[in-house]
Protein backbone atom coordinates (compact mmCIF):
# COMPACT_ATOMS: atom_id res chain seq x y z
CA UNK A 1 0.00 0.00 0.00
CA UNK A 2 1.52 3.43 -1.33
CA UNK A 3 0.32 6.24 1.27
CA UNK A 4 0.73 9.63 -0.57
CA UNK A 5 -0.19 12.01 2.05
CA UNK A 6 1.28 10.69 5.34
CA UNK A 7 -1.35 13.41 7.48
CA UNK A 8 -3.63 10.23 6.33
CA UNK A 9 -1.47 7.47 7.05
CA UNK A 10 -2.98 6.61 10.30
CA UNK A 11 -6.62 6.21 9.41
CA UNK A 12 -5.90 5.15 6.23
CA UNK A 13 -3.13 2.44 7.01
CA UNK A 14 -5.05 0.74 10.04
CA UNK A 15 -8.39 0.54 7.65
CA UNK A 16 -6.50 -1.20 4.98
CA UNK A 17 -5.11 -3.63 7.28
CA UNK A 18 -8.31 -3.95 9.06
CA UNK A 19 -10.01 -5.01 5.94
CA UNK A 20 -7.19 -7.62 4.94
CA UNK A 21 -7.43 -9.26 7.66
CA UNK A 22 -11.06 -9.71 7.86
CA UNK A 23 -11.32 -10.33 3.66
CA UNK A 24 -8.83 -13.23 3.55
CA UNK A 25 -9.41 -17.02 3.90
CA UNK A 26 -7.76 -19.36 6.85
CA UNK A 27 -5.58 -21.08 4.32
CA UNK A 28 -4.03 -17.66 3.21
CA UNK A 29 -3.84 -15.84 6.41
CA UNK A 30 -1.80 -18.89 7.63
CA UNK A 31 0.44 -19.16 4.34
CA UNK A 32 1.49 -15.20 4.76
CA UNK A 33 4.58 -14.57 6.41
CA UNK A 34 4.72 -14.53 9.90
CA UNK A 35 6.17 -10.70 9.75
CA UNK A 36 5.08 -7.49 8.12
CA UNK A 37 7.78 -5.86 5.88
CA UNK A 38 8.40 -1.63 6.56
CA UNK A 39 10.11 -0.52 3.99
CA UNK A 40 9.77 2.91 4.27
CA UNK A 41 7.91 6.08 5.67
CA UNK A 42 5.37 5.73 2.44
CA UNK A 43 5.26 2.04 1.76
CA UNK A 44 3.71 -0.78 4.29
CA UNK A 45 3.43 -4.33 3.22
CA UNK A 46 1.19 -5.20 6.15
CA UNK A 47 0.89 -9.23 7.02
CA UNK A 48 -2.60 -10.89 6.54
CA UNK A 49 -2.02 -13.14 9.46
CA UNK A 50 -5.15 -11.94 11.15
CA UNK A 51 -3.44 -8.98 13.71
CA UNK A 52 -5.62 -7.32 16.23
CA UNK A 53 -7.15 -3.67 14.91
CA UNK A 54 -4.66 -1.91 18.43
CA UNK A 55 -1.63 -3.84 17.12
CA UNK A 56 -2.40 -2.18 13.26
CA UNK A 57 -2.73 1.43 14.79
CA UNK A 58 0.12 0.61 16.66
CA UNK A 59 2.33 -0.23 13.94
CA UNK A 60 1.31 3.26 12.16
CA UNK A 61 2.69 5.15 15.26
CA UNK A 62 5.98 3.43 15.07
CA UNK A 63 5.83 4.97 11.43
CA UNK A 64 5.23 8.29 12.56
CA UNK A 65 7.83 8.48 15.56
CA UNK A 66 10.36 8.36 12.71
CA UNK A 67 9.69 11.55 11.62
CA UNK A 68 10.45 14.44 13.48
CA UNK A 69 8.74 16.35 16.55
CA UNK A 70 6.88 19.04 14.18
CA UNK A 71 6.12 16.28 11.58
CA UNK A 72 4.50 13.69 14.18
CA UNK A 73 2.30 16.30 16.00
CA UNK A 74 0.82 17.51 12.45
CA UNK A 75 -0.13 13.41 11.76
CA UNK A 76 -1.70 13.25 15.50
CA UNK A 77 -3.66 16.49 14.53
CA UNK A 78 -4.95 15.28 11.00
CA UNK A 79 -5.53 12.19 12.46
CA UNK A 80 -7.72 12.99 14.90
CA UNK A 81 -9.57 15.14 12.78
CA UNK A 82 -10.44 12.38 10.87
CA UNK A 83 -11.13 10.27 13.56
CA UNK A 84 -13.49 12.55 15.35
CA UNK A 85 -15.51 12.73 12.14
CA UNK A 86 -15.60 9.04 11.49
CA UNK A 87 -17.95 6.69 13.59
CA UNK A 88 -16.17 3.46 13.67
CA UNK A 89 -13.00 5.54 15.32
CA UNK A 90 -15.38 5.03 18.49
CA UNK A 91 -16.51 1.66 18.01
CA UNK A 92 -13.20 0.32 17.69
CA UNK A 93 -11.58 2.28 20.50
CA UNK A 94 -9.58 4.55 19.21
CA UNK A 95 -11.31 7.68 20.68
CA UNK A 96 -12.43 8.06 23.99
CA UNK A 97 -16.23 8.42 24.41
CA UNK A 98 -17.09 12.64 25.26
CA UNK A 99 -17.84 13.55 28.70
CA UNK A 100 -22.09 15.17 27.92
CA UNK A 101 -20.64 18.64 29.69
CA UNK A 102 -19.07 21.25 28.35
CA UNK A 103 -18.13 25.01 28.29
CA UNK A 104 -19.13 27.89 25.99
CA UNK A 105 -17.30 30.88 25.83
CA UNK A 106 -17.89 34.26 24.91
CA UNK A 107 -14.15 36.25 24.00
CA UNK A 108 -14.93 39.77 24.15
CA UNK A 109 -14.02 43.37 24.57
CA UNK A 110 -15.35 45.92 27.33
CA UNK A 111 -17.14 47.52 24.10
CA UNK A 112 -18.87 44.20 23.74
CA UNK A 113 -16.97 43.10 20.49
CA UNK A 114 -17.28 39.59 20.13
CA UNK A 115 -15.00 36.65 18.62
CA UNK A 116 -16.32 34.13 16.26
CA UNK A 117 -14.39 31.37 15.06
CA UNK A 118 -15.49 29.50 12.00
CA UNK A 119 -15.72 25.58 11.98
CA UNK A 120 -13.12 23.79 9.88
CA UNK A 121 -15.53 21.43 7.01
CA UNK A 122 -17.06 18.60 9.06
CA UNK A 123 -19.91 16.02 8.08
CA UNK A 124 -22.93 16.99 9.37
CA UNK A 125 -22.25 20.53 9.30
CA UNK A 126 -22.41 23.51 6.67
CA UNK A 127 -20.30 25.47 5.78
CA UNK A 128 -19.49 28.87 7.16
CA UNK A 129 -20.48 27.52 10.83
CA UNK A 130 -19.34 30.51 13.46
CA UNK A 131 -19.35 29.89 16.68
CA UNK A 132 -17.70 31.53 20.63
CA UNK A 133 -14.77 29.06 21.87
CA UNK A 134 -16.86 25.33 22.76
CA UNK A 135 -15.09 22.18 24.42
CA UNK A 136 -16.63 19.34 26.49
CA UNK A 137 -14.33 18.32 29.66
CA UNK A 138 -11.22 16.07 29.09
CA UNK A 139 -12.49 14.02 32.12
CA UNK A 140 -14.53 13.25 35.02
CA UNK A 141 -13.87 15.79 37.53
CA UNK A 142 -12.31 18.31 35.30
CA UNK A 143 -13.59 21.71 36.81
CA UNK A 144 -15.41 23.75 34.35
CA UNK A 145 -13.10 26.77 35.34
CA UNK A 146 -10.59 24.85 34.30
CA UNK A 147 -12.30 22.77 30.89
CA UNK A 148 -13.05 26.74 29.97
CA UNK A 149 -9.30 28.07 30.20
CA UNK A 150 -8.35 25.34 28.61
CA UNK A 151 -10.06 25.29 25.40
CA UNK A 152 -9.30 29.11 25.02
CA UNK A 153 -5.82 28.31 25.33
CA UNK A 154 -6.51 25.12 22.54
CA UNK A 155 -8.67 27.22 20.24
CA UNK A 156 -7.43 30.94 20.56
CA UNK A 157 -4.12 30.44 22.05
CA UNK A 158 -5.12 33.35 24.76
CA UNK A 159 -4.42 32.55 28.16
CA UNK A 160 -7.11 33.48 30.46
CA UNK A 161 -4.84 34.62 33.14
CA UNK A 162 -3.25 37.16 30.57
CA UNK A 163 -2.96 40.71 31.73
CA UNK A 164 -6.36 42.60 31.55
CA UNK A 165 -7.87 39.28 30.62
CA UNK A 166 -10.84 38.30 33.01
CA UNK A 167 -12.99 34.81 32.52
CA UNK A 168 -16.02 35.27 34.51
CA UNK A 169 -18.26 32.11 35.54
CA UNK A 170 -21.80 33.59 34.51
CA UNK A 171 -23.39 30.46 36.21
CA UNK A 172 -25.52 30.04 32.92
CA UNK A 173 -26.11 25.96 32.19
CA UNK A 174 -27.64 25.04 28.92
CA UNK A 175 -28.85 21.71 28.43
CA UNK A 176 -30.00 20.58 25.10
CA UNK A 177 -29.72 17.58 22.77
CA UNK A 178 -26.73 16.22 20.50
CA UNK A 179 -27.01 16.89 16.99
CA UNK A 180 -27.53 13.57 15.77
CA UNK A 181 -24.05 13.68 13.98
CA UNK A 182 -22.28 13.74 16.62
CA UNK A 183 -24.04 10.99 18.93
CA UNK A 184 -21.31 8.72 18.12
CA UNK A 185 -19.03 10.72 20.15
CA UNK A 186 -20.73 9.80 22.99
CA UNK A 187 -21.54 6.53 25.24
CA UNK A 188 -24.56 4.80 23.41
CA UNK A 189 -27.80 5.97 25.07
CA UNK A 190 -26.22 9.58 25.68
CA UNK A 191 -28.42 11.97 23.92
CA UNK A 192 -28.09 15.34 25.85
CA UNK A 193 -25.45 17.54 27.04
CA UNK A 194 -24.86 20.16 29.51
CA UNK A 195 -23.29 22.95 28.59
CA UNK A 196 -21.38 25.59 31.24
CA UNK A 197 -21.40 29.51 30.15
CA UNK A 198 -18.69 31.48 30.61
CA UNK A 199 -17.28 35.13 29.15
CA UNK A 200 -13.68 36.32 29.07
CA UNK A 201 -13.22 40.14 28.52
CA UNK A 202 -10.06 41.25 26.83
CA UNK A 203 -8.85 44.75 26.72
CA UNK A 204 -9.28 44.98 22.68
CA UNK A 205 -10.10 43.08 19.57
CA UNK A 206 -6.68 41.17 18.40
CA UNK A 207 -5.90 38.55 16.05
CA UNK A 208 -5.50 35.10 17.81
CA UNK A 209 -3.82 31.97 16.87
CA UNK A 210 -6.56 28.81 15.12
CA UNK A 211 -6.29 25.85 15.56
CA UNK A 212 -6.15 24.69 12.11
CA UNK A 213 -7.53 20.72 12.00
CA UNK A 214 -10.82 22.96 14.31
CA UNK A 215 -11.26 26.73 12.94
CA UNK A 216 -10.20 28.11 9.99
CA UNK A 217 -11.08 31.87 10.35
CA UNK A 218 -11.48 34.93 13.20
CA UNK A 219 -13.92 37.52 13.20
CA UNK A 220 -14.52 40.42 15.68
CA UNK A 221 -18.21 41.66 15.46
CA UNK A 222 -20.71 44.32 17.26
CA UNK A 223 -22.36 41.68 19.61
CA UNK A 224 -25.19 42.43 17.99
CA UNK A 225 -24.25 41.60 14.52
CA UNK A 226 -22.33 38.74 16.42
CA UNK A 227 -25.81 37.07 17.82
CA UNK A 228 -27.58 36.50 14.49
CA UNK A 229 -24.00 35.21 12.90
CA UNK A 230 -23.83 32.01 15.29
CA UNK A 231 -25.59 28.88 14.36
CA UNK A 232 -26.28 27.58 17.77
CA UNK A 233 -29.33 28.89 19.45
CA UNK A 234 -27.43 29.10 23.32
CA UNK A 235 -24.84 30.33 21.89
CA UNK A 236 -26.75 33.44 20.89
CA UNK A 237 -28.22 33.98 24.01
CA UNK A 238 -25.19 34.13 25.98
CA UNK A 239 -24.26 36.92 23.40
CA UNK A 240 -27.37 38.62 23.58
CA UNK A 241 -26.55 38.12 27.58
CA UNK A 242 -23.71 40.98 27.42
CA UNK A 243 -25.96 43.74 26.85
CA UNK A 244 -27.30 43.11 29.98
CA UNK A 245 -24.67 42.78 32.07
CA UNK A 246 -22.64 45.94 30.74
CA UNK A 247 -25.94 47.43 31.71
Amino acid sequence: MRVENMSDLPYCAASKAINATNDRSSRERHSTPKRKKIDSLGHVAWQASGRRKSEAVEAVARIARRRSTSNVQAVRVKAKQRQLNHPSSYKIGLMPHKIPRSVLVVIHTPQNDVLLIERANEQGLPSGTWQSVTGSLDFEGEAYAACAAREVREETGLDVHGSGHQLTDWHLENTYDIWPHYLHRYEPGVTRNTERVFGLCIPASMAVKLAPAEHVNQIWLPWEQAAVKVMSASNEVAIRRLAHLKA
